[in-house]
């Protein structure tokens, strides 16, 4: 599975995360993965529908997930990704999360 890099993970004016990989990826069609995720061609970021009780930890293993399944691509944290707007703590579980 290719890794494609994460340049940038933030949350959003309501909370909700948003991650960009670094171009020229792009994810047109993660929409059928049907896992609730989908692409934002303005921003080039992915983003989770609403979906109750997901946290921003669950929404970053949900994009992982779908675009692993239906692009199969593996999203991987670097040294150069920038996080926006979160905790420390949350930065943390992430590339816990990623491994």
């Amino acid at each position: 599975m290719p890794n494609v890099a994460v340049e940038q993970i933030r949350l959003d004016p309501n909370g909700r995360l948003r991650l960009r990989p670094a171009s020229p990826s792009t994810y047109p069609y993660i929409y059928r993965a049907a896992l609730s995720v989908r692409w934002d061609e303005i921003s080039s970021e992915l983003y989770v529908l609403d979906v109750p009780g997901f946290d921003a930890l669950a929404e970053f293993k949900q994009i992982r997930a779908a675009v692993a399944q239906e692009y199969g691509d593996q999203l991987a944290l670097s040294p150069r990704t920038k996080y926006l707007g979160m905790s420390a703590e949350l930065v943390a579980a992430f590339r816990e999360s990623a491994g």
